[in-house]
C-alpha cells in the first residue's frame, strides 16, 4: 500500500512502506480499537455512578428519621463496582463457556483433549486458590489480579488484531515487537506494585495469619530499597528490549508507537489505572475488570455486525449470528444475575446454595476458570 490509496486521516511514517513510499496508520481519533476502548470506559463508568446511586438506599431500611441500618449481609451495593462487575461478569463467563463448546474448532479432538486439560489446570488453581485463604490472603488476591491483567492485555492485543487495525508493514515483526512492548509493560507494572503491595498490606492485613508477606523482603528493609530489589532489574531488562526494537525496527522506537499508538495507548491508560488502584483500592481494579467485560460484549457485536448472518435456523443460531440475538442473550442473562443477586441478598441475606453461584467470593473461582479456559487457542 502506498499513501495514494489511504484516507487523509490517517497519518505518515516514513520509511514503512513495501512499496517504496510512506504507508500511513489510523490516527486514535480514527481507530476502532480505540474508539471501542474508550467507549467503555464511559459505559463502566456510567454503570459504577449507577450503582454509587442505588448505595445510600441499599444501605437504611425505612424512610428519613425511621431509618436504620442494614445489616451488612442485607446490603447489596457495599461495593459500587462489584455489583455491575458481577451482574455483566457472570454472563460472560457463562457465554464464553458455551461459544466455546459449540464452535467449530471444538470438533477437532486436538481442541477438546486441550479444553479438557484446561479444564483441570482451573479446578487446580480454584483448589489453590481456596487453601491459600481466597481473598482473604492478599498474596493469592494480588496474584489473582494479575492472573486477571494479563488476560486484559492479551484480549486487548486480540481486538487490535481483529479489528483490523495490526499493521500489515512487516507484520510478523510488528506483531512481536507489540507483544514484547505487552510483556514489558505487565513486568515493570508487577514489579513497581509488588513492593508498594507487600509494604502497604502488611499494615492492613494480620501478620500472624499472613507471614507470607514477610517472606519477600527483609522487616527492616525501606520502600525504596525493596523497589530497588525488585523494580531495578525488570526495567533494565526492558532497557536492553527497547533497545533493540529501535535498533532493528526502521524508523525505531517512534515509528513502532505510531504504528500502534492505539493499543499502546490502551495499555498504558490500563497500566496507569492498576497503578493507580494501590493508592485508591481493590474497587479500583473491580472497574478495570468490568471494563474488560463491557470491551468485550461491544466487540463481539461489531464483529457479528461485520458478518451477513445466515438466515437462524434455531434461537440459538439467532443469538449466536445476530446482533439483536446476541443483545438479547447477554443483557438477558445480565438482568437474571441481578434478580438472583437481589434474592440472594435481601430474600436470603446470602445464606443459601444462590450465594455459590451468584456471590462476591464465588466470583472469584469464576473467574479464575474462565481466564484459564481463555488459553484455548482461537
Amino acid at each position: 500500500m502506498t499513501s495514494g490509496h489511504l484516507p487523509s486521516h490517517f497519518e505518515p511514517v516514513a520509511g514503512l512502506s513495501s512499496a517504496g513510499g510512506i504507508a500511513r496508520w489510523p490516527t486514535l481519533s480514527a481507530s476502532t480499537t480505540f474508539l471501542n476502548w474508550r467507549r467503555t470506559l464511559v459505559w463502566t463508568l456510567a454503570a459504577v455512578a449507577l450503582a454509587l446511586l442505588c448505595a445510600p438506599f441499599d444501605r437504611y431500611e425505612g424512610w428519613f428519621q425511621f431509618a436504620v441500618s442494614r445489616p451488612r449481609s442485607q446490603r447489596l451495593f457495599i461495593y459500587p463496582s462489584e455489583i455491575p462487575m458481577r451482574i455483566f461478569g457472570l454472563p460472560h463467563f457463562l457465554i464464553a463457556l458455551l461459544f466455546t463448546l459449540s464452535s467449530v474448532r471444538m470438533r477437532e479432538t486436538r481442541n477438546r483433549l486441550l479444553f479438557a486439560g484446561l479444564a483441570v489446570v482451573a479446578v487446580l488453581l480454584c483448589a489453590l486458590f481456596q487453601r491459600a485463604g481466597a481473598q482473604l490472603n492478599p498474596v493469592a488476591i494480588f496474584l489473582f489480579y494479575a492472573y486477571f491483567v494479563v488476560h486484559q492485555f492479551r484480549d486487548d492485543s486480540h481486538f487490535y488484531a481483529a479489528y483490523g487495525e495490526l499493521p500489515r508493514e512487516a507484520t510478523r515483526q510488528n506483531a512481536r515487537i507489540v507483544t514484547t512492548f505487552q510483556w514489558i509493560a505487565l513486568g515493570l507494572l508487577f514489579a513497581g506494585i509488588w513492593p508498594i503491595y507487600t509494604t502497604l498490606s502488611l499494615r492492613g492485613y494480620d501478620a500472624a495469619a499472613h507471614s507470607s508477606l514477610r517472606a519477600f523482603y527483609p522487616a527492616k528493609w525501606p520502600l525504596a530499597m525493596r523497589l530497588g530489589v525488585t523494580f531495578a532489574p525488570v526495567a533494565a531488562v526492558a532497557a536492553i528490549a527497547l533497545a533493540r526494537i529501535a535498533r532493528s525496527f526502521p524508523g525505531g522506537l517512534a515509528a513502532v508507537w505510531r504504528m500502534n499508538r492505539p493499543i499502546l495507548v490502551i495499555q498504558l491508560a490500563s497500566t496507569g489505572i492498576v497503578f493507580v488502584a494501590l493508592i485508591g483500592g481493590s474497587w479500583i481494579v473491580q472497574i478495570v475488570v468490568l471494563m474488560h467485560f463491557v470491551a468485550w460484549y461491544f466487540f463481539a457485536l461489531h464483529q457479528i455486525g461485520r458478518r451477513v448472518p445466515p438466515a437462524p435456523r434455531s434461537i440459538w443460531q439467532w443469538m449466536r449470528t445476530t446482533r439483536a440475538g446476541f443483545m438479547t442473550l447477554h443483557l438477558g442473562l445480565a438482568a437474571l444475575v441481578a434478580v438472583l443477586m437481589v434474592i440472594d441478598v435481601y430474600g436470603f441475606g446470602r445464606t443459601t446454595w444462590l450465594n455459590a453461584v451468584v456471590g462476591s467470593q464465588s466470583f472469584y473461582f469464576w473467574t479464575i476458570a474462565h481466564v484459564t479456559l481463555s488459553f484455548l487457542p482461537r
